[in-house]
């Protein structure tokens, strides 16, 4: 048991860390793409509430 864990954790480590950062790109994708859509939506909202 011990000699599968010394074996396991860098392998495991390693696709933790690729699986973070590949999550990390992604999790910046979305917000990149829906901050500029949101504050989009957001200004037509002032420019309707200056309008009224």
């Amino acid at each position: 048991m011990s000699f599968i864990f010394t074996i396991v954790p860098p392998f495991c480590f390693k696709l933790i860390h690729t699986y973070i950062i590949i999550l990390f790109l992604i999790f910046n994708l979305i917000i990149s793409i829906t901050i500029p859509l949101s504050f989009l939506s957001y200004r037509k909202q002032l420019n309707y509430c200056i309008l009224i």
